[in-house]
Parts: structure tokens; sequence; C-alpha cells
């Protein structure tokens, strides 16, 4: 299960994107140390 389905408990990110999608870009970002694409995508979920 990956992070944004552990903080947001599995609720749907909407935007067109699957949860699959915002956890691979999510974590991708945080690795690279993107920090504002992380909480871009974070917001992303959150708002839908």
């Amino acid at each position: 299960m990956g992070l944004f389905r552990k903080l947001f408990g599995g609720r749907d990110a909407g935007g067109g994107k699957s949860w699959e999608e915002l956890n691979t870009e999510g974590a991708r970002a945080i690795q690279d140390g993107r920090d504002s694409d992380a909480i871009r995508l974070l917001n992303s979920a959150i708002r839908s």
C-alpha cells in the first residue's frame, strides 16, 4: 500500500490519476528532492 493511500485511507484521488500513479509520482518526487511536486500531489489528493 502506497504513501498516499495510507495517508488518505484509499480515497480516490480524482484528476484522472489512480492511487498507484499518485504514489509513484509522489515517491519519485520525494526521492528526487522535489518537495514542491510531492506537496502538489498531496494537495490534489486532499481536494478530491
